[in-house]
């Protein structure tokens, strides 16, 4: 799963900003949403502009507004080279509408080792709910979230394959899917046209 899928994901992302923007995208349009969507939302923004199918909400027009900027292939430029969870995390958080978990997937999908503890990963841990919750755009440049990262990365950091195995395996049984095939979705994320590097 995690080893047949990420790497070829994670060299997308740090060579070619569309599959940065793919990837920072798969991570938005995950949120509050079933997984198995996903890549029918991916492909609905980059590939079909069958953007009406399945329309953003929230936060997540703010998110796609960023994507498409400079700022975003600026940031990319800047992170495409490293590997620390926790720089990463903290750089990926300036994307509006993401916090330190989605960030930390980001930073997941790009091969920086450090696991994503969304609410089915913090329930399945017996962590409770949401906890590193980011409180809005405003708490992202304050001390204790830099803390809430360090302390997430502390906690998290090491564990990529570990958490996106054992995520997939849970998933696998809720839509009646092999383990593998629910990592495969993370696929979509590679623009059709990818050739790997």
């Amino acid at each position: 799963m995690y080893r047949e899928h990420n790497p070829i994901i994670a060299a997308g992302m740090r060579e070619d900003f569309r599959t940065f923007q793919r990837g920072v995208m798969f991570a938005v349009c995950s949120i509050r949403q079933p997984t198995v969507t996903v890549p029918d939302q991916i492909a609905a923004l980059f590939d079909s502009g069958a953007y009406d199918e399945f329309p953003l909400f929230g936060f997540k027009f703010a998110s796609w507004d960023f994507v498409q900027s400079d700022l975003c292939k600026a940031l990319w430029a800047a992170t495409r080279a490293d590997y620390d969870p926790e720089r990463l995390i903290l750089a990926i958080s300036r994307i509006p509408g993401l916090g330190i978990v989605k960030s930390a997937f980001v930073a997941q999908l790009m091969g920086s080792n450090v696991g994503c503890i969304d609410s089915r990963n913090a329930k399945r841990l017996g962590l409770g709910p949401e906890p590193y919750k980011t409180r809005g755009e405003r708490d992202k440049r304050s001390r204790a979230f830099r803390a809430r990262v360090a302390r997430y990365v502390r906690a998290w950091g090491g564990r990529s394959e570990e958490l996106w195995d054992s995520w997939c395996l849970e998933v696998a049984a809720v839509y009646n899917l092999s383990p593998d095939e629910v990592s495969a979705l993370h696929l979509a994320i590679l623009p059709p046209d990818f050739v790997p590097f």
